[in-house]
C-alpha cells in the first residue's frame, strides 16, 4: 500500500450534505485562529468519500506534545462551547442529533494501549489508520503533518509489527481456545464474548500481517477485507461467523472452528 492510501484506492474526501461541509468549515474557522493549532483533519467516513447524511463530520485537531495538555484544559472547552453555538454545527446537529461534529485533540504520538487476554483487540493501529493514514488535511500550519505521514507511512517499522503480531496471535488463539469449552458448560454468553474478542484480533492480525492500516474492527468490514485487502473469500467466511442459527455449544464452537483457520492462514 503506497503512503497516501486515499489515492491508492481512488476515494476522495466528500460531503454528504451542505449542513456537513459547512460545520467542518466551522470548525476549520475556528482552529485556524489558534497559534498552537498545526493541522485539522478531516477522518472516517467523509474522508473517504462513504459518508451519508446521518453520518457525523469526524475531525481531529493536531497540537505539539508540549501544548495538549494546555489546549485540553483551556481552549477545548472553549471550542466545544463554540460548537453549541455555532449556527452551520447546530444546524448539523439537528439533522444528526447524536453527535454531529465529533472532534477530538491529538498530539500526533501513538503508542500501544492495553491489551489483556480478555479485553479485545487494542486500537493502536486505529489510531494511526484514521488520524495519518486514512484521514485528509483541511488545514495545515507548519510542517508537521508532513512529518507525521513520513513518521507513520506507509507502515510502521518491522521489529515493531513482528512484536506486535507475535503478541496479537497469541491473544486470538487463546481467545478461540475457550470458545469450546466455556459453551459446553453453558457458558454461552462468555463463549459469545470470546468469538468477538477474537474476530477482532483476527482482523487486527491480518492487516499487521499486509502492513495496512485498518479503519475499524466493528464496522466498514466488507470494504476493508475486499476493497482494501482484496481477500473476498476471507470476507465470506469472517461474515458468515456471525450468521449463527442460535446461540448454542454447537454454533459457536463451529464458529470458532471457522475462525481459529481464518487465524492460521495470516502469513505472519
Amino acid at each position: 500500500m503506497p503512503a497516501d492510501y486515499a489515492t491508492y484506492l481512488g476515494v476522495s474526501p466528500s460531503f454528504p450534505t451542505d449542513h456537513h461541509q459547512a460545520a467542518a468549515e466551522a470548525v476549520v474557522d475556528y482552529w485556524a485562529l489558534r497559534p498552537e493549532t498545526q493541522a485539522v483533519l478531516l477522518t472516517c467516513s467523509c474522508a473517504r468519500g462513504r459518508a451519508v447524511p446521518d453520518s457525523c463530520v469526524d475531525m481531529s485537531i493536531v497540537v505539539a506534545p508540549e501544548r495538549l495538555r494546555a489546549t485540553q484544559s483551556a481552549i477545548w472547552p472553549r471550542f466545544e462551547r463554540y460548537c453549541r453555538e455555532n449556527a452551520a454545527c447546530q444546524a448539523l446537529k439537528a439533522r444528526v442529533p447524536w453527535s454531529a461534529v465529533d472532534a477530538d485533540l491529538i498530539d500526533g504520538t501513538f503508542s500501544p494501549g492495553y491489551h489483556g487476554y480478555t479485553s479485545g483487540a487494542d486500537d493502536f493501529e486505529l489510531q494511526v489508520g484514521n488520524a495519518i493514514a486514512w484521514s485528509r488535511p483541511l488545514l495545515r500550519n507548519g510542517d508537521r503533518w508532513e512529518r507525521l505521514q513520513a513518521e507513520w507511512l506507509p507502515y510502521y517499522g518491522a521489529s515493531r509489527r513482528d512484536e506486535r503480531m507475535a503478541s496479537i496471535l497469541t491473544f486470538a488463539r487463546n481467545n478461540i481456545e475457550h470458545i469450546a469449552p466455556y459453551a459446553a458448560r453453558g457458558l454461552l454468553h462468555q463463549a459469545h464474548r470470546r468469538l468477538l474478542h477474537a474476530s477482532e484480533e483476527y482482523l487486527q492480525a491480518l492487516f499487521i500481517s499486509r502492513r495496512v492500516y485498518p479503519i475499524a474492527y466493528d464496522k466498514w468490514i466488507r470494504e476493508q477485507m475486499v476493497d482494501i485487502l482484496d481477500e473476498p473469500a476471507a470476507y465470506d467466511q469472517f461474515h458468515g461467523l456471525f450468521a449463527l442459527p442460535s446461540l448454542d455449544a454447537h454454533s459457536l464452537s463451529h464458529s470458532a472452528g471457522t475462525l481459529s483457520e481464518l487465524l492460521d492462514a495470516i502469513t505472519p
